[in-house]
């Protein structure tokens, strides 16, 4: 008995390719700050690995059983942590946390001694212990 046709046949890159892209882009949601490139990147990225770890993708019944998931898990991880990164990246640059930082964690008190940043006493108690340790070392 002959076996089915989707078990005999080696599935392509290109097969790869568009089943992940429309996976990724038509069908997950993606914050504004997450170009496609990046996505698609991280998706070639990805099928290249796992083309290299067996030097093909096989059947499309093996595609489907058992490579498909792994690199959808492979994915998601990789973007996720591009997400992380650009997050990180935009949180470093805003303006807004400058200030809060400047303002709200390390702002001395005002001249009645009052309001002083949540931070303000660690920072000045730290600073001076240094500085007694450098006096006493000379």
């Amino acid at each position: 008995m002959c076996e089915p046709w989707y078990q005999m046949n080696t599935i392509t890159k290109e097969y790869i390719q568009n089943d992940m892209k429309n996976t990724f882009i038509l069908y997950h949601q993606r914050p504004s700050f997450l170009k496609i490139t990046e996505i698609l990147k991280i998706i070639d990225k990805n099928i290249d690995n796992e083309y290299k770890k067996y030097n093909g993708f096989g059947s499309l019944r093996g595609y489907a059983t058992f490579t498909r998931n792994t690199l959808m898990l492979n994915i998601n991880k990789d973007i996720e942590q591009k997400k992380r990164q650009l997050s990180i990246q935009k949180i470093k640059s805003s303006s807004i946390l400058t200030i809060w930082i400047n303002n709200i964690l390390y702002r001395p008190p005002d001249n009645n001694g009052k309001y002083a940043g949540l931070r303000y006493s660690n920072v000045k108690k730290s600073f001076e212990d240094k500085a007694q340790k450098n006096i006493t070392i000379e």
